[in-house]
């Protein structure tokens, strides 16, 4: 459930058209404007924008549980035929500030990548995303996320993503340099919480991080025969 407050527009009606222009209202603290037509013959589109959307409240009404924060402005055209889901086409651009990706703490995982130790996963550790941008393309039932960007950790990713409208889920990859190393993030769970996840041996592969050498066991104590056996060597 999404909430659209003090809606206002005209509303005009013409030649077998309704169209409804300029309707502006208040989305998520953010300021929002659409165009929507509707033909006699069940043709329909709609346009809308909407400035500094707060993600927050955004993410806990679809679903969210942990904090996602962040800022969102979006650009959507969509068009289609009646209320069926697979005649429905169009294109979303948006750009995220200041917001989350959960699953893991990348620094640290990739601290722990170098170090030649493993990578445990935890639902609520998470890493701070500056910016993410993309577009998203829906046409026939499906939702595709290209190009996708996003910079974290003071490095830029790229890649894309596909969206499960029935089941509201992530799945994609982005790939990039962080912290130095060659690194691919693996995207997943839904879209107002997304997840990240490394694979641990394809990371060591492209970077060619090798095991550290075993370290060199200390001299054995040597028994009391070995002992006595060295005393009467020694001396007779």
């Amino acid at each position: 459930e999404l909430r659209l407050l003090q809606t206002k527009a005209p509303l005009v009606i013409r030649d077998g058209r309704l169209q409804w222009s300029g309707l502006r209202s208040i989305f998520y603290d953010g300021r929002s404007e659409a165009d929507i037509s509707i033909t006699s013959e069940g043709h329909w589109s709609l346009s809308f924008n909407a400035d500094n959307v707060n993600l927050q409240n955004l993410t806990a009404d679809a679903g969210a549980t942990d904090s996602v924060g962040g800022v969102l402005n979006v650009q959507a055209h969509f068009f289609g035929e009646g209320l069926d889901e697979e005649t429905v086409s169009g294109q979303v651009g948006f750009a995220v500030t200041n917001t989350r990706f959960y699953g893991l703490q990348i620094s640290d995982a990739l601290s722990s990548i170098a170090k030649y130790q493993p990578v445990k996963a935890d639902a609520k550790a998470f890493t701070d995303v500056e910016k993410l941008n993309g577009v998203a393309t829906v046409r026939e039932g499906l939702v595709n996320l290209s190009p996708l960007s996003v910079r974290l950790a003071g490095s830029r990713l790229e890649g894309n993503a596909a969206l499960d409208v029935s089941t509201a889920s992530l799945k994609g990859s982005l790939d990039g340099a962080v912290r130095g190393l060659k690194t691919k993030l693996y995207l997943s769970g839904p879209w107002y919480q997304p997840m990240i996840a490394v694979n641990d041996e394809e990371i060591k592969s492209a970077n060619q991080i090798e095991a550290p050498a075993p370290k060199p066991e200390p001299p054995k104590e040597p028994t009391r025969w070995e002992k006595l056996k060295n005393f009467f060597s020694n001396y007779f």
